[in-house]
Order: structure tokens, then sequence, then C-alpha cells
């Protein structure tokens, strides 16, 4: 099988590729990135093949032929302002998946967010509502929408009250209520991509740790 992933930079999708690389089903993994990325992993050197890409004018002929997509793209309000975090959150996730599905991709994979909703009044969650009932327009064969909680990961980039979040949810949300491991959320998505499912699947939280511990 083929795979491709847009968003391997950030912390969801640094872990998916990593499961992708782990799964010798997946012959060919590549990886859309804005810029030539340094991996200090051997095996993900070895398997992984890297393209730089212009989320703003795609080549339509890099996405001919891949068997699985996962778009894991994001950015925050805070980090690009309104207009960027759109662009990124809804725009380039757009622009990838119709070129995705022009190219004959017969599964995407796409992480969105608890709560998300076109009707939503916060941006957040309005932003990944528009795009996963856009997405389900584009009629893949088979759409994955994953809606995890609060993402529990060592981030790069300082968010001083998502810390605090997440190091309280270490001791009060041990199973898993309203936090996930980003390494849970890639696994559940790389072990899905590999079962038969529905043409639209919507998977929350409960169901991401389902597959996540069936994966072992």
């Amino acid at each position: 099988m083929k795979a491709f992933i847009v968003g391997s930079t950030g912390e969801v999708g640094k872990e998916v590729l990593r499961s992708l690389a782990a799964m010798s089903i997946y012959s060919s993994i590549t990886a859309f990135n804005r810029r030539l990325v340094e991996y200090q992993d051997e095996e993900l050197k070895q398997r992984i093949t890297q393209k730089v890409i212009d989320f703003d004018n795609i080549n339509k002929d890099d996405f001919q032929g891949f068997d699985a997509g996962f778009c894991t793209l994001g950015t925050t309000r805070g980090k690009a302002g309104v207009e960027g975090f759109v662009k990124v959150d809804y725009d380039y996730v757009m622009h990838v998946a119709r070129a995705a599905k022009d190219g004959n991709c017969q599964q995407f994979h796409f992480a969105s967010s608890k709560g998300a909703s076109a009707n939503s009044m916060f941006l957040y969650t309005k932003t990944k509502g528009r795009v996963e009932e856009d997405l389900k327009i584009l009629e893949f064969p088979r759409l994955c929408i994953y809606r995890p909680g609060l993402l529990i990961c060592q981030r790069e980039e300082s968010r001083p009250l998502e810390a605090i979040t997440r190091a309280l949810s270490k001791f009060a949300d041990f199973n898993y209520w309203w936090s996930i491991p980003t390494s849970m959320v890639a696994k559940a998505m790389v072990a899905n991509s590999l079962k038969e499912g529905k043409s639209v699947e919507l998977l929350e939280q409960s169901d991401i740790i389902k597959l996540a511990r069936n994966s072992n």
C-alpha cells in the first residue's frame, strides 16, 4: 500500500509517521511538507519520502495513486491569527483533500477535534466542523474522521495553559474521558486504515481509544 501524510511535523503527525513506518504493509510513505525535515530516526530516513509542497498552489499530479491519505494539518489562532488559522485548518486541508480525491485516493483519514460542529460559536470547533462537512461532499470511497479530546504530548512550542491542563489530566483523567496521548490517536488512525469500514466513519474519543488498544 501507498500512503501520504500532510501535517507530519505536528504532534499527531509525528506519531502517525512513526506508526506508518512501523507497518511493512505500507511499502511507500510520502510526507508532504513546506520544507524538508531532518529526521534523526534512521528508520524514518529510510522509509519516508519527503516532498516539498506549496499548499496554496498544489500540483495535483503529486497526489496520484495513493491508497491512503492522512491529514493532521493544524495551527492555532494565537500562532497564525484568525485568517492564518482558517487558511491552514480549512483551506489547506480542503486543497489536499481535493487533490487526493482527484488522484483516486481510496481512504482519507482526517484528525479533527472533539466538539467539532459547523454550527459552533467557537472558531476552532466551527472550522473543524466545516471541514468535516465539506470532506463528506467529496465522496471518498472511505472517509474517516477522528475527534480526540485534549491531546497529551510534549510540545516544542510553549502553551502554558494547555501544559497545566495536560499535567492535571495525568492524575484526573487516567481513563481518558477527556484527554488522550497523541501516540494513541496516531495508532488508531493507522490501525483503522488496515480495516474495512463504512464509506464515512466518525470516530469519537471512546472509539479512538478502543481502536488504539485493540491494535496492540
